[in-house]
Formats: C-alpha cells, sequence, structure tokens
C-alpha cells in the first residue's frame, strides 16, 4: 500500500530527470502512471522504465550504473578471494612461529618494544618537559604489568618511588592521593575511566596531567569539603604536584580525545595472531603446561575476545580439575557473537554477495553492518582494511 510520502518522493524522482534532461514536465502526468496496488519499489521501476522509453533517462546512464556495480562485484571478488589466501598464508606462518617459539627461550620483551622504549623515556629524569603519559588497550593486554615490569627493572619500590590508584575514588580522596603522593617519581592510574563522571575529579586529573605553565598546581575548589588525608592532617587547598603521571586505561573518554596531543600517548593493540604468539610465551614465562596454550589456539580465532590473562585463568582449572579441565575452559570461551557468524559465513560462501545475503537474512542487520563487523574481524586476524 503505497502511502503519500512514498508518492512525493516518486514526483520528486521523476522531476530531478526531467531537470536533469533540461526538459519541460508539464506533460507527463505522474499520478495516471502510478498504481496505488503496487509497492513503491514496484512503482518505482515502472516509472523508470517508462522515462526511459521517453528518453528521458538516457540508456547509457543506466548502463553506467550496471558497470559500476559489475566493477563493484568484480573487486569485492578478487578482495575476498586475497582474504582467503592471506588467512591460509598466516595460519601457516603462525603455526611455523609457534613451533620455533617452544623450542627457543622467551623473548616475550620484543612483543613491548615500543611501549616499553616510550615509557623508559618518559619516566627518565632527564625527561622534564612532558608530565603525563596515557598506555590505551584492551583488557588484560599487558599495560598495567609492564609498568610495574619496568618500576622493578629502576629499582623503585611501592610507596616510596611510586603509587598505584585504581578503581573508583572520590574527588576529596583524589585530591588527598595526590597531595600525599605529589613527591614521588610517578602515580600509575591503573583504569580509573569512571573517574571523569565526576566533573571536579576530571578537572584534577586533567590538571595532574598536564598544565600550560609547566608548573602544575592542583586546586580543590569546594569550600564545602574538610580537607584532610588519612591521618586527619590538614591539607592545602593547592599545592604543586611533581610526579609524574602515567595513566593506563581500556579507553580513552571522548570529551578528553584532545589531551592526547599534550602528552606522551600509546595504543597498545596486537592481532589475534600475535598475541596466540605471546600466550605461548607467557606460559613458557609463568610455568604453564604449553597444552594450555594449544588449547586456547584450537578453540578460539579472532572473533573471541582473548587476553594474556586467559593462560592463567585455565591453568586455575587445569591444577584444581584435571579431569574436566577442558570442559571449564570452553564454559569460559565465549566469541563475539556478530563476529562468529561473520566468521562462519566468510568459511562458507564463495563470495562478498553471497556472505552479504546470508548475513541479512540471518541477523536482521544491514549491509553496512555486515561490513564493519567484516573490517574489524580481518584487523583482528592482521590483515589491514581500508
Amino acid at each position: 500500500m503505497l502511502t503519500k510520502r512514498d508518492i512525493e518522493k516518486l514526483k520528486k524522482m521523476v522531476n530531478e530527470y526531467y531537470k536533469k534532461a533540461q526538459i519541460d514536465n508539464q506533460n507527463f502526468d505522474v499520478e495516471a502512471e502510478i498504481d496505488r496496488s503496487l509497492s513503491y519499489s514496484e512503482n518505482k521501476n515502472i516509472l523508470i522504465e517508462k522515462l526511459k522509453e521517453l528518453s528521458i533517462i538516457p540508456v547509457e546512464e543506466e548502463f553506467e550504473k550496471v558497470s559500476k556495480k559489475v566493477a563493484k562485484e568484480i573487486i569485492e571478488h578478487e578482495e575476498f578471494e586475497q582474504i582467503k589466501k592471506f588467512e591460509l598464508e598466516s595460519q601457516k606462518k603462525q603455526q611455523e612461529a609457534i613451533e620455533k617459539m617452544k623450542k627457543t627461550t622467551p623473548k616475550i620483551q620484543e612483543y613491548f618494544k615500543v611501549p616499553r622504549s616510550m615509557l623508559k623515556a618518559f619516566l627518565d629524569e632527564k625527561q622534564t618537559d612532558i608530565a603525563g603519559m596515557i598506555l590505551k588497550g584492551g583488557t588484560g593486554i599487558g599495560k598495567t604489568r609492564m609498568a610495574i615490569d619496568i618500576f622493578n627493572e629502576l629499582g623503585w619500590k611501592l610507596n616510596e618511588d611510586y603509587a598505584v590508584l585504581s578503581g573508583y575514588t572520590t574527588p576529596l580522596k583524589l585530591f588527598a592521593f595526590l597531595y600525599e603522593n605529589r613527591n614521588k617519581k610517578v602515580i600509575l592510574f591503573d583504569d580509573i575511566a569512571k573517574m571523569f563522571d565526576n566533573e571536579l575529579s576530571r578537572g584534577l586529573l586533567l590538571a595532574a596531567l598536564w598544565n600550560t605553565a609547566g608548573e602544575r598546581f592542583i586546586t580543590y575548589l569546594s569550600s564545602s569539603d574538610k580537607l584532610t588525608d588519612e591521618q586527619g592532617l590538614m591539607i592545602p587547598k593547592t599545592f604543586e604536584l611533581k610526579a609524574k603521571i602515567l595513566w593506563c586505561l581500556n579507553d580513552l573518554p571522548k570529551e578528553l580525545d584532545n589531551i592526547k596531543s599534550r602528552v606522551y600517548y600509546y595504543e597498545m593493540d596486537f592481532d589475534y595472531p600475535t598475541k596466540m604468539q605471546i600466550i605461548y610465551e607467557i606460559c613458557k614465562i609463568e610455568g604453564i603446561p604449553i597444552e594450555i596454550a594449544d588449547f586456547i589456539k584450537e578453540n578460539t580465532d579472532e572473533s573471541y575476545p582473548v587476553d594474556f590473562r586467559l593462560p592463567l585463568k585455565l591453568f586455575g582449572f587445569y591444577k584444581t580439575q584435571p579431569n574436566s579441565w577442558e570442559e571449564l575452559a570452553n564454559a569460559i570461551l565465549k566469541p563475539d557473537e556478530d563476529l562468529a557468524i561473520i566468521r562462519e559465513i566468510l568459511d562458507k560462501t564463495n563470495s562478498i554477495k553471497e556472505a552479504v545475503q546470508e548475513y541479512t537474512q540471518r541477523t536482521g542487520h544491514s549491509r553496512a553492518t555486515f561490513f564493519r563487523h567484516k573490517k574489524m574481524l580481518m584487523e583482528r586476524n592482521g590483515i589491514k582494511v581500508s
């Protein structure tokens, strides 16, 4: 059943074609050509054919549209074939790398070479220009562990040379924490994104990360709170913070995106094949049986949210439930549903066109959603997608 809006859209379409052809459309009665028992799409196709007969729509224009569609399908098919070829080559290389790793001494630091070097440069006492650094990356990717390892390598001691704050805290406690640790070498904030829900906390942390004047003075603006530390000692409402700030987080709030240019900023991100190689290294270092890494590799793919805490979790099952650890492991290995569906469809179909059709029919999601998730899946597998 056609709606009033459908009819207006059809009229507008006809007018646009006439305008493009620079011909007066007074002699074309759109209302008379519309069949109200048909759908909008059916009426649209009928009107287009009629306009072709009247030479309002040039045949070559329609041919050009078809040609573009065919060209796009050819490009998509070639991309599809390249992806499958890349995956086979990647799987072969990954297996060869893993077999080699099993026989060599751990070299896990090689995977963290760039962020480690950047963090060391930031912490160096000769580096006095930038007071803040942000390490961003997914949960369990090794951000905090890497930082603590470097602190230990430098011979620094917790609560003497550095301090750590994690989880949520009130603005007043944050202010007191900054004051108490103002002269440390560095303060590590371990994923405190929720703190930015509070405007006062947000202002305090921004002042701690960076200041245009070079000297970072932290000020508590509220007049209603009594400023005391945990021992009940008074805290001044303004003080200079000399400690550098290192912030490890999973996601940077959008409203703080502009701060990236004011501090050292590095995103730690690994594709699935690299994660698996690191997991084998972790198992060797931590004394975890290699069969646990083999199990993860055989029972996951790029649609799974694999992180570096997973081997330790499965090792817990392995030690305490030796007869059922694999069953328990499978119970916590859950893929991203949308990515898993696309992974399954791409494996069994022979073209992008077929894959899109099956995905939209199975999920009810759009073609655009398919391509968005497909891109995510490919990037997780180490395939760069434009």
